[in-house]
């Protein structure tokens, strides 16, 4: 008997592996999630400030998107790029605009949420965190500016190809999207690093 438990595993220590204290939910809840919470935010903000366009003043949806890129594996993003997907083709195209704009408009979204991840991770906060100082700015130099500015370049184009005239109005949607990442991803990202924490410390 003693032999036995000698042989057994200790498992009294917090696995403080980022990928495993990341949300690891199943990939059919991800892009429902995502998609629900874009759809829903895009039809906020484009409500509460009485136009029906993408020039709203500030884009919540983008830092719902961000965030999610955030919360889980970066093998999952592909679940998160389904949800951002659906939900910004839907409000696009409800709104009038051709099938191929609003595939072109989800690309840039999803490319200015991956992009900002990415980022924010390379620069080594892996969970998103916005504690201490050095996460917070990684945030906002990652998610703030680089994923939006990219995205834009890359929106421009690919938009302009589609047909879309858009020239005169990206500056503003790169300033909506990154007021709704600045304003918005933390409301999700602080209670969600809150609750990492604490779980990671009772293990």
């Amino acid at each position: 008997m003693l032999t036995a438990m000698q042989n057994q595993p200790l498992t009294l220590v917090a696995d403080r592996r980022p990928w495993v204290r990341r949300l690891d939910l199943d990939p059919r809840r991800i892009a429902a999630l995502t998609a629900v919470g874009y759809l829903s935010l895009s039809w906020i903000a484009s409500t509460l400030n009485e136009r029906n366009d993408l020039g709203s003043v500030t884009r919540p949806a983008a830092g719902l998107a961000l965030a999610a890129a955030l919360l889980v594996p970066t093998r999952q993003w592909i679940w998160v790029a389904v949800g951002i997907t659906f939900g910004q083709s839907a409000f696009i195209f409800v709104n009038g605009a051709p099938i191929g704009v609003a595939l072109a408009g989800s690309a840039a979204a999803c490319i200015e949420a991956f992009v900002g991840a990415g980022v924010v991770r390379r620069l080594g906060n892996a969970d998103g965190e916005l504690i201490p100082v050095r996460n917070y700015l990684s945030f906002l130099i990652g998610g703030v500016v680089v994923g939006p500015l990219v995205a834009g370049v890359v929106g421009m184009f690919v938009l302009s190809a589609a047909g879309a005239d858009v020239m005169n109005r990206m500056p503003h949607l790169r300033l909506s999207d990154m007021l709704g990442i600045l304003i918005f991803a933390p409301l999700i990202l602080a209670p969600a690093g809150r609750v990492r924490r604490s779980r990671t410390e009772t293990v």
